[in-house]
């Protein structure tokens, strides 16, 4: 019963009329109230979707997608590291930066890579992530939901992620997606925001057993997924559910038994001091709160020299035009 409210729920933000609405207000209550009245209408949409039939054959493209506010000095490294992993599409969301994030993805946008759109207002990102995910099911894409100070690292030192992941889907049909847990650097005692690449200037991590890194990142087969109430798991639809790489399900945004397996996600949290400092002063993309400072401390680990993402220092520098 819980499962299938949460489906409706999912499905009923997921309606392009309720996005719309959502965007013409910041009133957090207001946008329940839509929800609510737009309940039948996601029933309705779940009911369709259920009973339409796809293709089985797993997907042969991956996109990722974001919200992002003042970030433009991350984006290049973080949009070029990920196709080098073979990562197609980019679905960028900016949320009312006042950086040169529009000038900087004018490359990716112009080669087609990248599909940017500018979104005012506070706490949209389950209505980007609901977007995303109609443009992805239509374009027959596997999704990813990530941030700008998060990247995927595969240990096996395979460059394929697509190939990877396919494994995992190639497993069982009724497998909607898969949870990728945190490991969480950072900031190599940095007091202020050191000169090149992030993948780069930040080789100490947290130790495996650090409680934050239960958290999962989800890659998910849109087809199978009701849509998004939280930005690191997807409501899937009746049948579908996620798993790790030990095909252990994975019910929500956390998983212990997932953490540091083959694919996992490096989360730069930090950065330096002075970085965190503005990142707290850009507010979360899923709430109008600010970032507690002591949140710095809390994840400023750096306990384990971790230098494996050399592997990919002359491709980046080479792509990002910077010279180590």
């Amino acid at each position: 019963m819980i499962k299938l409210l949460k489906e409706l729920k999912a499905s009923t933000k997921s309606l392009r009329i309720v996005r719309a609405l959502h965007n013409k207000t910041d009133n957090l209550k207001v946008r329940k109230v839509i929800d609510i009245l737009f309940i039948l209408c996601g029933l309705l949409k779940l009911a369709i979707r259920k009973k339409k039939q796809f293709k089985p054959e797993l997907l042969e493209k991956i996109a990722i997608v974001g919200i992002v506010k003042n970030e433009g000095p991350y984006l290049k490294e973080w949009i070029e590291y990920h196709k080098l992993l073979g990562v197609s599409k980019f679905y960028i969301y900016d949320n009312a930066s006042t950086d040169n994030t529009a000038d900087i993805l004018k490359e990716f946008i112009e080669d087609g890579s990248l599909r940017y759109q500018y979104v005012s207002g506070v706490a949209h990102q389950m209505d980007v992530y609901n977007a995303a995910l109609e443009i992805a099911r239509k374009n027959e894409e596997y999704l990813l939901f990530l941030d700008a100070d998060e990247f995927v690292f595969l240990q096996n030192n395979s460059a394929n992620l697509l190939e990877s992941i396919q494994k995992i889907f190639r497993k069982d049909s009724h497998i909607g997606g898969i949870a990728i847990n945190w490991l969480v650097f950072g900031s190599a005692n940095h007091k202020e925001k050191p000169k090149g690449l992030v993948t780069q200037n930040y080789f100490f991590r947290s130790k495996e057993d650090f409680e934050v890194n239960v958290h999962v990142k989800t890659i998910c087969d849109p087809r199978k997924v009701a849509g998004v109430l939280n930005p690191h798991y997807p409501e899937y639809l009746f049948n579908y559910y996620a798993v790790d790489q030990r095909f252990n399900k994975v019910f929500g945004a956390f998983n212990r038994g997932g953490i540091n397996q083959n694919i996992r996600i490096n989360h730069y949290f930090t950065k330096s001091r002075e970085e965190f400092i503005l990142k707290r002063n850009r507010g979360m993309a899923d709430s109008n709160r600010v970032r507690d400072p002591k949140e710095f401390e809390i994840h400023d680990k750096n306990d384990v020299y971790d230098d494996s993402m050399k592997r990919y220092k002359k491709d980046l520098e080479r792509r990002c035009d910077f010279e180590g």
